[in-house]
């Protein structure tokens, strides 16, 4: 029963209120060749491939999900335009159909940016016909790494440019924009860079709390720096800060006390993007741990431990907003120890 009852906990914890909570940004879809303006549900790079939520009021409850059978573009204000694109994967192997970043747009030759397996790749669009371009990568079951030549199609594909510009070929935006950029002004075509700056989101939590376990007490406090990055996901934020434990409990005819202060650097993914979320996090942690025990005796003999150090630091949880910038908590927590279930309170807001 405690087995069940922490993998409950482990897959239900924490949730984060004002952070990248679900938003939609004005824009327009192409769809049966009619443009419809509206709302585009913000997602990250890797759900925008397969699919875009749409809704054509922002006070709509629920948005409409579009596919790459349904859609043939869609652009959001801030300038990204995805088009629908078919493109051969895998060496040619298979032909596969998905939503594309337009991140260079040339008279001859433009460049494109998408997910595909969960891996960012990019897509070569020349004379109406598109290349893809993998990197290579150790694929599960297989002895060695399957190479897919993305310098041999690049070059291929930019006669001969991308070899004789002498730059060290590299899998990235900024190489690969510069080869394309270079091919059309070879070409004497015009071409313009049409990468949106993503900015991160970061915010400032105090939370505190009580632990709750049987025949001991807890109680902590925690200040945290969060910070998504948006162009990665908007799941997964990195976590640093402080924090303050102090447990007490009986154990065999002992008084225990633990105090620990730590100051954490960890990885949280959210599984949802609502009021309401469950996460995971983990990490490590730097820590300064006491801990003091005290005999039940006449006479009372103490014995005292100091730690300094670094732990493991992995946990779970749920977080529910209740007011605007107000949440409550609960936690599941190894760090240096394993804590009691973790009860709290927290207050969050934006900073820059």
């Amino acid at each position: 029963m405690k087995h069940f009852f922490l993998v409950f906990v482990f897959l239900s914890v924490f949730l984060s209120h004002a952070q990248l909570r679900t938003t939609f940004e004005k824009g327009w879809i192409f769809k049966d060749q009619l443009k419809q303006s509206g709302y585009i549900r913000s997602d990250d790079l890797s759900m925008r491939s397969t699919r875009v939520c749409f809704k054509q009021n922002l006070e709509d409850q629920k948005c409409e999900i579009y596919g790459t059978s349904q859609v043939s573009s869609f652009q959001v204000m801030n300038g990204e335009v995805f088009d629908l694109v078919h493109v051969a994967v895998d060496n040619n192997r298979k032909e596969t159909a998905l939503f594309a970043c337009l991140i260079f747009k040339g008279e001859k030759l433009s460049l494109y940016k998408s997910v595909y397996n969960t891996d960012i790749f990019y897509v070569l669009s020349k004379d109406g016909e598109h290349y893809a371009l993998q990197n290579d990568k150790l694929i599960s079951g297989e002895m060695e790494i399957r190479k897919y030549n993305y310098h041999g199609v690049l070059n291929h594909v930019t006669e001969g440019v991308a070899y004789r510009s002498h730059k060290k070929m590299k899998f990235d935006d900024d190489y690969f924009v510069e080869i394309v950029s270079e091919y059309n002004t070879f070409k004497g075509a015009d071409g313009q860079d049409l990468r949106v700056e993503k900015k991160s989101d970061n915010f400032l939590m105090f939370n505190a709390g009580l632990g709750v376990e049987g025949g001991g007490s807890s109680y902590y406090g925690q200040v945290l720096y969060r910070k998504y990055i948006p162009h990665l996901s908007r799941k997964i934020s990195m976590n640093f800060g402080m924090s303050y434990y102090n447990h007490q409990f009986q154990e065999r005819n002992k008084n225990i006390k633990r105090s620990l202060l730590s100051i954490p650097v960890k990885f949280q993914h959210n599984f949802f993007q609502g009021s309401t979320r469950p996460y995971v996090f983990a990490g490590f942690s730097f820590n300064y741990f006491d801990t003091s025990e005290k005999y039940n005796h006449s006479f009372s003999r103490k014995r005292l431990e100091r730690k300094y150090g670094l732990d493991v630091l992995y946990g779970a949880g749920i977080e529910v907003s209740v007011f605007k910038q107000m949440y409550i908590k609960v936690e599941y927590r190894r760090e240096a120890y394993v804590h009691p279930l973790l009860f709290g309170i927290g207050w969050i807001m934006k900073v820059r």
